[in-house]
């Protein structure tokens, strides 16, 4: 797994390329979240448009993600993810979970919005 952040204005974008398994990569994630939560304001993004597998591990990091920045009434959002990985939000109903975005301009804008978003899109 290669893990890229890039601040945006307030927020954190989290590229996620390659596998995300149980083990050191999955590990790494959770300190990331971690990290985040402790220096950064602002939305999380995970664009994992180069994302090509994940295992239950990995949807458990994404979903103790979703609600450590939820407790912290920060957003958190996934972008474009392959059809590969978008089916297993489907199949699992994670997919109304979490906000998912076709872009990173439309993750970006919502998050921009002052207060609570409307809903728009995955959720």
């Amino acid at each position: 797994m290669k893990l890229v952040e890039e601040d945006r204005g307030a927020h954190t974008v989290l590229s996620i390329s390659g596998t995300l398994a149980l083990g050191d990569a999955t590990r790494a994630l959770q300190e990331r979240f971690e990290k985040l939560a402790k220096d950064r304001t602002g939305a999380v993004i995970l664009d994992l448009s180069g994302l090509e597998h994940l295992d239950s591990t990995a949807i458990g990091v994404f979903v103790g993600g979703l609600k450590k920045f939820d407790a912290l009434g920060r957003r958190f959002y996934i972008v474009n993810p392959r059809e590969r990985v978008a089916a297993v939000f489907r199949i699992t109903h994670l997919d109304q979970v979490f906000r998912v975005f076709p872009s990173l301009d439309a993750a970006l804008a919502v998050a921009n919005l002052p207060g609570k978003e409307e809903e728009t899109g995955g959720r």
